[in-house]
């Protein structure tokens, strides 16, 4: 009788044809593996929830270590005993340490992305904006969503981050809160889309927020 298997090996699913048969010398019955190829099906859903677990540890690992050393100095063993795997599980789920910084770059880029969106989402009137934006500012500088340095290496969405800002002074305008003229909007947006995370003083957080604030609403 022959049947087929999928056995899962260190995450992966791989395929085999097993032959059963008994054994003439010793009556008992055996099996014979034949190895078919990688498995296509998707893992369950148990087993995806644990490698993203694992991912996200990784690179969350990363960006630590980021906050206290260059990228230079840091190896893949440093990644890994910073997120308290053995290295093996590393290499289970990115190719080299260069995966895991396009990875952790990647997800700290979505993230700040999906804050900017916020931006949009005007007030109902003019004071109540202007408050508003001061308490997004400081949110973004002291919260940022990712080290500066892995925003840093998403260079292909600054265009798309300036045109955020861009975005928002055409909404303030509409909406009567203010008016940059438009000669100066590129400049600014340019400025405002290179606040990252800085380590600062609670005092010097409201400061830079205010300084912002004034910039938009003069």
């Amino acid at each position: 009788m022959a049947y087929e298997v999928v056995k899962t090996i260190r995450g992966r699913d791989y395929r085999y044809m097993v032959e059963s048969y008994r054994d003439p010398g010793t009556g008992r019955v055996r099996n014979r593996w034949r190895y078919l190829g990688k498995g296509h099906g998707e893992a369950p859903p148990r087993r995806r929830a644990r490698a993203e677990q694992t991912r996200a540890k990784l690179t969350g690992a990363l960006e630590a270590l980021l906050e206290r050393a260059p990228w230079s100095e840091i190896s893949a063993h440093d990644i890994a005993a910073q997120a308290g795997v053995a290295p093996a599980t590393l290499y289970r789920y990115f190719s080299s340490r260069d995966a895991v910084l396009a990875a952790a770059a990647a997800y700290a880029n979505d993230l700040l992305d999906a804050r900017l969106t916020e931006l949009h989402q005007l007030a109902r009137d003019r004071e109540s904006e202007r408050t508003r934006l001061r308490t997004w500012v400081t949110a973004l500088v002291k919260d940022s969503p990712g080290s500066a340095a892995l925003v840093a290496l998403a260079r292909d969405r600054n265009a798309q981050r300036r045109r955020a800002f861009e975005r928002y002074f055409e909404l303030i305008a509409a909406h009567g809160y203010a008016t940059i003229p438009p000669a100066d909007r590129p400049g600014l947006a340019l400025a405002l889309s290179l606040i990252g995370r800085a380590r600062l003083r609670d005092d010097e957080y409201a400061a830079l927020a205010m300084a912002v604030e004034r910039l938009v609403f003069v």
